[in-house]
């Protein structure tokens, strides 16, 4: 970390052997990277040994580029970033990739990772390169003793076992790790079995196919499919897809099934650290090493044919063809693809993906910019004759004349991806009779004929990203009676309604009585129908409305509404169904003049997690009465409210206390009239809050406003703070404070206003000491405040005193204006931005952590920043 903070260092590496820890190390360096804020941004690739330069190139332009545009508030400050490349097996022009263009605006540093030390020294510039060897005989001990630790100790008898495994991993975690897990799960039943196992170490199996052996068959199949697809990143939807295929399901619910053993699989994978989790929940990543091995196991026990560039063609021999129970084509040039046919009675998998991606000339400024390279391919009209028994068949990025004549003939065919390829005429499809699962990803295809239809056994039907597709004939859709997936995502919308349409309409999905995914758009509510599937959904991503949806959200329902005329689908029972479930809920255009978002839903967000409110004609959130506290939003964790004209306050009336509990996240712009975020009883609800950011609202006066009114004058008294600190005597414990120059405190009180502490009415006694008690408030998880744009902002906290407001005035000069953190972490982040305008009167912040603060930034024109205690 410290040369990633040194300035001079721009181009840093870290070398070692396969399996020796690097992509783990740029995993801590990554996360710790994002965390400092070190970087405006950390970008990461991986390269590889047969890397997809124009797609890597596409990626890195994209962001850089819109990056390197300048700060209209700061011309003089380059923006930091950091690009990691994973896995350099020779030396990479960085101009093919984009990072040696000249930004004007940028400072970049690279950080690289090679097995070959000289590729990052000599051939790439390394200024600093780390070793990273294999683990000493004792760092081995010590990882594997940390694993299975416990079971050594049960059995000491194990300890001989376990010397002579490590001598069989050579210093590798990647291959420790494992066979320590192996040993806690009491893979070796007895002594001899392990011995037995030992002798085959000793006979040439190496741990990771020790490993594999002790596996369960449906793993070992989806471990070798890994290894089928490509290294480190792998789509978990494709892994479904082939194990749909493969496994040939019978009955009902075979995605649903499919998916349950296919989660299973991983997660035991995972557990045996032969796979990894990605940092989104669509890959899973598989190590160099083990790759290697399940490629090698695939092809030596298999039959499985592995081609990964133009020398390996000579792999496809006519013998070899014969015996093969798996062929994997990828990155191979098409010019190299036979086009005769292929006599492969055994085949079961073929995977033929074309050469990396190509982006348009010039630089991409949107991501509809980088396109794929589409091979022109025209094999033998029998070139599928010869493979009877193939269930799954993956060809991507091809553009085909027509389609063969032959795929009519894979009769035992269960699963076909046609991803990213060009074609016309799929009617030849509707032969496969067998077909589970039909796959067009961001495919040229323009029409979806009625000979589709006649899959009456489809189950999974993809047509994401196909943007062409402009035509589903009517009646198709209602012929798969046993879909239970569809996936439309960026694709056809042109739904219609009435007996006269000759398009698909949406009352088709009706006639799908085990549909349980839909992605979709519907362009207007004119066509939705009274009665829709949606409320029985178990993954949905819908957007009803004008405004397509995009959204970075992991979760698995999730409904997006733009309104601009009348909501009468609101009350229809699916849509309040599908409201009930949404864990993701985003509007815009709703108007709904004297409503609230949580009146939308008659029993309640059960499900909400995320709500994204723009420019909608609402006045309140959560709206209650007096007489029955509302109970809202009880899962919620993050919440964006934007150009909202008329909304006065975010609650109206008494909350129940688990309304806004698992709140981490508040996001507040453009809404003129609210004039505060939280009434103090809210506060009190905001347990896990972690973030405010409040920006553009003209009328906001202060972050938290005391709905309570002080019933008895008496107690109004100043109290004590921390350690006896009267509100009085700030400068007298300065060495409380981490405000540098603390001790000048007392020259900062002008006009009678001085340095107004926060007056604390109430008090109770525990202990015998004085402590916070009624008006305090507590953001115990607050991480990040960011305000900016607020010209009427006075106080970050007021407390009420409805009886004489003018007296405390007219002895203090002002209400006391504070707000607490009372953090059991260090708040990361404190933002004040420089558009904040000089309130009129004393602007504080006060806050009281048992850790010190990080404060990164504290812009110009705030007033003052005091008291922060440690």
């Amino acid at each position: 970390m410290e040369a990633l903070e040194d300035d001079r260092m721009k181009i840093l590496g870290v070398s070692g052997m396969g399996g020796v820890g690097k992509t783990t190390l740029l995993d801590e360096v990554e996360g710790k990277a994002r965390e400092s804020n070190l970087f405006d941004e950390v970008i990461r690739k991986l390269i590889s040994e047969n890397p997809e330069i124009n797609r890597i190139r596409g990626e890195i332009a994209l962001i850089l580029r819109k990056l390197d545009k300048k700060d209209e508030g700061n011309h003089s400050i380059k923006r930091k970033v950091l690009i990691i490349l994973d896995d350099l097996w020779k030396k990479l022009d960085l101009k093919k990739i984009a990072i040696a263009d000249g930004y004007e605006n940028l400072d970049i540093k690279l950080l690289l990772t090679s097995r070959d030390q000289d590729v990052l020294v000599n051939e790439m510039g390394s200024q600093q390169t780390f070793r990273l060897g294999a683990l000493s005989k004792e760092e081995s001990e010590l990882l594997f003793m940390a694993i299975a630790g416990e079971k050594l100790v049960e059995d000491p008898k194990l300890h001989l076992l376990v010397v002579k495994l490590l001598e069989k991993c050579e210093g590798l975690p990647v291959i420790v790790v494992p066979i320590a897990k192996m040993l806690k799960n009491d893979v070796f039943s007895t002594w001899e079995e392990a011995m037995e196992h030992i002798k085959k170490l000793q006979a040439g199996y190496s741990t990771l196919e020790l490993s594999f052996q002790h596996l369960e068959d449906e793993i070992k199949q989806l471990l070798l499919t890994c290894g089928l697809i490509r290294r480190h990143s792998i789509p978990v939807q494709s892994l479904l897809k082939y194990s749909a295929g493969l496994r040939s399901f019978g009955g009902t619910n075979i995605i649903e099934r499919a998916r349950k053993e296919m989660t299973r699989s991983l997660h035991k994978l995972q557990a045996s650290s032969l796979l990894q989790q990605s940092d989104d929940n669509n890959h899973v990543v598989i190590h160099d090493v083990v790759h290697e091995v399940a490629v090698g196991i695939a092809t030596k026990d298999h039959h499985a044919l592995v081609v990964t560039n133009s020398d390996d063609m000579k792999l496809l021999s006519a013998e070899n063809l014969e015996e093969s129970t798996a062929i994997s084509m990828r990155n191979t040039a098409i010019e190299d693809h036979p086009r005769e046919t292929w006599m492969c009675p055994n085949l079961t998998i073929c995977i033929i993906h074309a050469a990396d991606y190509l982006c348009v000339p010039d630089s991409p400024s949107t991501a509809d910019d980088v396109n794929f390279v589409q091979q022109s391919f025209s094999p033998d009209p029998d070139f599928f004759s010869g493979m009877r028994m193939l269930k799954v068949l993956d060809i991507r990025d091809m553009q085909f004349t027509n389609l063969p004549l032959s795929v009519g003939s894979l009769q035992s065919l269960t699963t076909l991806c046609l991803d990213y390829c060009s074609f016309y005429d799929v009617t030849i499809i509707g032969q496969l009779k067998r077909l589970q699962v039909l796959s067009f990803i961001g495919s040229t295809i323009h029409w979806l004929p009625e000979a589709i239809g006649e899959l009456i056994d489809l189950r999974l039907l993809d047509l994401s990203k196909c943007s062409k597709l402009e035509v589903i004939e009517r009646g198709v859709l209602a012929k798969l009676t046993r879909l239970e997936e569809l996936y439309l995502d960026d694709s056809f919308d042109r739904w219609q309604v009435g007996d006269k349409a000759w398009l698909a309409s949406l009352s088709e999905l009706n006639n799908m009585p085990h549909l349980s995914a839909l992605h979709t758009h519907v362009p207007s509510e004119s066509v939705l129908p009274e009665a829709l599937p949606f409320g029985r959904l178990a993954r949905y991503r819908i957007t009803i409305g004008e405004n397509k949806l995009y959204t970075d959200y992991r979760e698995q329902r999730v409904l997006r509404l733009s309104f601009e005329e009348s909501t009468y689908i609101l009350f229809h029972e699916w849509f309040q169904l599908t409201l009930q479930k949404s864990q993701v809920l985003q509007l815009q255009n709703l108007a709904k003049q004297n409503g609230s978002i949580n009146e939308l839903c008659m029993d309640g967000f059960q499900e909400l997690k995320h709500l994204q409110v723009d420019f909608c004609s609402i006045r309140y959130i959560v709206r209650a009465t007096a007489w029955f506290p509302c109970r809202a939003f009880t899962i919620l964790e993050s919440m964006s409210l934007g150009n909202l004209d008329i909304l006065e306050k975010i609650c109206q009336g008494p909350l129940q206390p688990e309304s806004f509990s698992k709140l981490k996240s508040l996001k507040v712009s453009g809404c003129a009239k609210l004039k505060n975020l939280f009434s103090l009883s809210l506060v009190n609800c905001l347990t896990q809050l972690e973030e405010i950011e409040v920006s553009g609202c003209e009328e906001m006066q202060e972050i938290i406003v005391d709905d309570r009114e002080i019933e008895n004058e008496d107690e109004d008294k100043p109290a004590q703070g921390p350690a006896g600190c009267h509100s009085n005597d700030v400068a007298s414990h300065s060495h409380l404070l981490s405000w540098r120059g603390a001790a000048q405190l007392k020259d900062n009180r002008k006009d009678g206003c001085g340095i107004i502490m926060p007056v604390i009415t109430k008090r109770t006694k525990e202990a015998g000491r004085a402590v916070w008690a009624d008006h305090l408030v507590k953001l115990c998880k607050l991480r990040r405040l960011a305000l900016q744009r607020l010209p009427s902002i006075t106080s970050f906290f007021s407390i009420a005193n409805s009886k004489k407001p003018s007296d405390r005035a007219s002895q203090n000069g002002s209400l006391a204006r504070a707000v607490f953190f009372d953090a059991q972490q260090p708040i990361r982040s404190l933002f004040l931005f420089y558009k904040v305008q000089r309130p009129t009167k004393p602007l504080f912040v006060f806050c009281w952590v048992q850790r010190p603060i990080k404060l990164l930034f504290v812009f110009r024109r705030v007033q003052r920043l005091i008291g922060l205690l440690l």
